[in-house]
């Protein structure tokens, strides 16, 4: 009986490792934002009046959602889990080619230059 056991749980393990991983899936609309300001409060609905939940410091990296932002407010995640809103003045974005993963500076390929 312990024999059976044992082998059923081997079977099972043996099937989970068999399963293929789950891939991440490139999403136009998530981009990397860098935080610009010193302190920069990430708030529950997109308007200055609504409660904070956060505070991201500067050169913070949040998860922008070009999808559910506003004209003034990107929607944000942090990599503690939080998210919210985030006023767009104080946040720059940092465009990720799908394919290359190259990043887009604005500057036309020169680098700032």
């Amino acid at each position: 009986m312990v024999t059976n056991a044992f082998n059923n749980h081997r079977y099972v393990s043996q099937v989970q490792k068999d399963k293929p991983a789950h891939e991440p899936t490139y999403n136009p609309n998530k981009v990397v934002g860098i935080v610009t300001a010193v302190e920069l409060y990430v708030r529950t609905a997109a308007s200055a009046d609504a409660e904070p939940i956060m505070i991201a410091k500067k050169n913070d990296i949040l998860v922008v959602d070009k999808a559910k932002s506003t004209e003034d407010f990107y929607k944000v995640s942090a990599e503690n889990g939080l998210g919210g809103f985030a006023a767009k003045e104080y946040v720059t974005l940092k465009e990720e080619n799908a394919s290359t993963g190259e990043g887009d500076d604005g500057n036309g390929g020169n680098g700032g230059i």
